[in-house]
């Protein structure tokens, strides 16, 4: 099964990369679509980007722009293998702030990526019964979308807080970080809330068990032009693969500066690093819909 991205405002990353580099904020508005690709209307700020399941019943016809997620076609779904879910599709709304200038209130392409990843798994096998821990999240589209599959699975006795860990910058801004998750949670009728907490990249101090013992880390979009200092998000990592050397690290990459590197520092902090083939979970739609290039990592421990 493959999802289908119902895109409203700056839903795809390109209109926020300007924004990351120091340029001023995109206030055009966008159209929105339906599944079958036609305007339903101008989405104007503060409203919900839906991620939904897409069946073959699509409609071929597109009109190529990069903001309409509507034209992804049931071959993916085939080409990919990702229909290994109970459920035949699955929508996930997540909330965004477009009046904020916090980068913490919109969706990136990483988390996209990150999230068709998640999905394309077998439950069962990745995900039952697994701790994750994701940092730096911002609207947390993949922590939500587990925590969505968690709940329709109904595989395990523990509490949601037990599986899914949300965390974000450890400021003033974390409060209003965690509303707007909870949020895209009563959104998406998730009652039984993951565990949110404030976490800031080189915190490594931490005596809760609840978050050092975790089977997956996610990490989607943490290296960007204005990024100081690589080493206290390296060293992050370093730190819970101390806590579990058989610890996964799923990290999605967006290249925007060839003249920073983020291989030296795997290097020095004796990582290694696996990149994962997009062609073998992404729709072959949404890899022509991304205009920069995105890697997803697996990061494990050297021996």
């Amino acid at each position: 099964m493959v999802f289908q991205c119902k895109r409203q405002h700056t839903f795809f990353a390109k209109d926020r990369i300007n924004q990351r580099n120091g340029s001023s904020k995109n206030e055009n508005q966008n159209n929105s679509t339906n599944l079958k690709g036609k305007t339903t209307g101008t989405v104007y700020n503060n409203k919900c980007v839906n991620l939904v399941g897409y069946s073959d019943d699509d409609d071929d016809d597109h009109d190529g722009k990069i903001n309409n997620y509507s034209d992804h076609h049931q071959d993916d779904a085939d080409d990919h293998n990702l229909n290994n879910h109970d459920q035949d599709f699955l929508t996930i709304v997540i909330s965004q702030n477009e009046d904020s200038n916090d980068y913490a209130h919109y969706i990136w392409d990483c988390s996209i990526v990150l999230s068709f990843f998640i999905w394309s798994k077998d439950y069962k096998e990745f995900w039952s019964n697994k701790v994750s821990l994701e940092i730096g999240s911002g609207v947390s589209l993949p922590s939500i979308l587990l925590t969505k599959l968690h709940l329709l699975n109904n595989t395990s006795n523990s509490p949601i807080s037990k599986l899914v860990i949300i965390t974000d910058r450890n400021d003033n801004s974390f409060t209003e970080i965690k509303n707007n998750i909870i949020t895209s949670c009563n959104l998406n009728e998730i009652h039984d809330l993951p565990l949110i907490l404030p976490f800031s990249y080189g915190d490594n101090n931490l005596n809760n068990d609840e978050i050092v013992n975790v089977d997956y880390l996610f990490v989607s979009d943490c290296f960007y032009d204005n990024t100081i200092d690589y080493d206290n998000i390296f060293s992050t990592f370093y730190y819970f693969f101390q806590k579990n050397n058989k610890l996964k690290i799923y990290l999605t990459y967006q290249l925007r500066c060839v003249e920073k590197s983020i291989s030296s520092y795997l290097n020095k902090w004796g990582i290694k690093a696996s990149l994962i083939d997009n062609d073998s979970f992404l729709p072959n739609r949404i890899i022509s819909l991304l205009k920069s290039e995105i890697f997803l990592y697996q990061l494990e421990l050297q021996a």
